[in-house]
């Protein structure tokens, strides 16, 4: 669970399928894609053309569990109903006035180093690693962005909270029913409308998720990926070094980490053969 600390990104070409491309042309894909709200094409770039995302969707269609309609269904009757939209903006307004200040939020996420430190178990080879190495110098022009985005102002909450419900209203699906009754192809197109209401809503705290896309490009020599991207106001890169494992490419700091996380008591990150080597030799 970790991992998701990682920026979501970083972590598309996990997903690549090796033997139908490379991971920088999943990558320009699926920025494409994702730019045009085409969750269909976003899937394909991603997954490869015969992934199983239909087949999965009709078993789920089939298989119901009452459970989780339940609570679906509990869902979907506050943020598909007009007439809760006042009730779920005043929620929403209270909970932004309970966040820390920016300063705060900012002072917070200078303590990043020493849990990287942690996350990393201690390895000097994986906290120099180049994700978490780019992630580090991130931090400054992150930590900028929080003292401006006024993520505890109440007025943005409520702005971005009725961008959101008046966008999903739009969608028309009310309970677990009619989203069961969709046809795979109309639950992408759906969810392709829902994109696009979720940069609307990214846009009230400055991030332009469009803007951004529109600068990536990724690029492949040998087995690293380099991807090229603007981001906080500045131009960035970020070289991958990749592996292939079962017809899937991952990062080499993915694979290792995992490897890790398989140890027996008393392993770790050391003994992860040829990890250490392998950095240090860069």
């Amino acid at each position: 669970m970790r991992y998701t600390l990682l920026p979501l990104f970083f972590l598309a070409p996990l997903l690549a399928n090796a033997t139908e491309s490379t991971p920088s042309e999943m990558v320009n894909e699926a920025a494409k894609a994702l730019r045009a709200n085409d969750i269909g094409k976003l899937v394909t770039a991603v997954l490869g053309e015969d992934n199983e995302m239909r087949s999965e969707w009709e078993d789920a269609r089939k298989d119901a569990d009452p459970e989780d309609d339940m609570m679906l269904n509990m869902q979907l009757s506050m943020i598909s109903n007009p007439d809760m939209n006042e009730m779920l903006i005043m929620q929403s307004r209270m909970g932004a006035s309970e966040l820390p200040a920016g300063q705060e939020l900012s002072q917070t996420i200078g303590f990043a180093p020493m849990m990287v430190m942690g996350f990393t178990g201690g390895n000097p080879a994986l906290a120099q690693s180049p994700e978490l190495t780019f992630l580090m110098g991130l931090l400054p022009d992150l930590q900028a962005w929080v003292l401006t985005a006024n993520l505890n102002d109440a007025d943005k909450a409520a702005q971005s909270t009725r961008l959101f419900l008046e966008g999903f209203q739009k969608l028309g699906i009310t309970n677990a029913a009619e989203l069961r009754a969709l046809e795979f192809d109309e639950v992408v197109a759906k969810a392709g409308e829902l994109a696009t209401v979720v940069k609307e809503v990214l846009k009230v705290y400055a991030i332009d998720l469009d803007a951004f896309l529109d600068t990536v490009k990724a690029s492949s020599e040998g087995d690293t990926l380099t991807l090229n991207f603007k981001m906080l106001g500045k131009d960035r890169s970020l070289a991958m070094p990749m592996v292939e494992v079962d017809g899937t490419w991952l990062p080499k700091t993915f694979v290792a980490m995992q490897e890790a996380m398989m140890q027996p008591a008393g392993g770790g990150f050391d003994d992860f053969e040829g990890f250490d080597d392998d950095f240090d030799d860069e």
